[in-house]
């Protein structure tokens, strides 16, 4: 799985696939609806769509259901996020998991659109009343990568020679959750 060198995006992506190697990652059907960062892990099988081509506000009749389904980077662009959370909630199998990954503290991006941002709390209640049980939300950040990001016109490269990853939760940047379907 190649993942992003940014910075602010380090150990959300460590954790992240963590957990998804915590799975049976080998009897998983996954859909992927934010690219392809996932195409190399040895799922069972894997399809990838990309936002805003596959609009999982408004998705193409699909004739399967998946075991985990990956919106990393999404929900933030989405101008119906209850929608698309209840579309995934119908796509995902019984037991099957869903991983939200979404920015805070980042600045203002289109895609086309950029429409909210949620705290830690936010993203455990908005899984939470969906229907998800076992909602494990984690976030990181600090000053440091904030101040470094708002200086430059895009997420600045990690350099362990003068980058720290020390986490300041109220410094939140990234949030990432994972979520049953019971």
């Amino acid at each position: 799985m190649k993942r992003s060198p940014d910075w602010c995006r380090i150990v959300m992506n460590a954790d992240t696939k963590q957990i998804v190697e915590g799975l049976d990652v080998a009897n998983i059907d996954a859909l992927e609806i934010s690219g392809k960062a996932w195409k190399n892990t040895k799922f069972r099988s894997y399809t990838n769509t990309r936002f805003p081509e596959f609009d999982i506000c408004n998705p193409p009749k699909l004739n399967k259901t998946y075991d985990l389904i990956l919106a990393e980077q999404v929900f933030e662009h989405l101008r119906h996020p209850v929608i698309a959370i209840k579309n995934i909630f119908n796509l995902l199998t019984p037991g099957g998991h869903v991983m939200v990954t979404i920015p805070f503290l980042l600045k203002v991006h289109g895609s086309p659109e950029d429409f909210q941002r949620w705290t830690p709390d936010g993203l455990r209640h908005f899984l939470s009343d969906a229907g998800f049980i076992n909602v494990d939300v984690r976030s990181w950040g600090n000053r440091q990568c904030v101040t470094a990001y708002m200086d430059h016109e895009s997420l600045p490269a990690f350099d362990p020679l003068i980058h720290s990853l020390h986490n300041e939760p109220d410094i939140t940047m990234q949030i990432w959750a994972i979520a049953k379907k019971l």
